[in-house]
């Protein structure tokens, strides 16, 4: 799991971080600054939204490792 999630953080890093640069190329020839604010409203939302689907993805896999982990125990308990 811990391979999965080191993998998963460095994707979210890479496209993060292309999309920063793709987005500072596009503000860099924006012919205003109406045109900036649209594109920098535009990358926050797209990062805000792509972050939050990421952390719900890991905390699943966290939450699966965890009830795997825990079966053990509350079969013990149940007896």
């Amino acid at each position: 799991m811990a391979r999965e999630l080191s993998s998963r953080n460095m994707d979210f890093f890479t496209k993060s971080l292309e999309q920063g640069v793709e987005a500072t190329q596009a503000i860099t020839s924006a012919k205003d600054v109406r045109e900036v604010m649209e594109i920098q409203a535009g990358f926050a939302k797209s990062m805000f939204s792509a972050y939050t689907k990421e952390m719900n993805a890991q905390a699943e896999l966290c939450m699966s490792a965890w009830r795997s982990a825990a079966k053990p125990f509350m079969a013990f308990g149940a007896k």
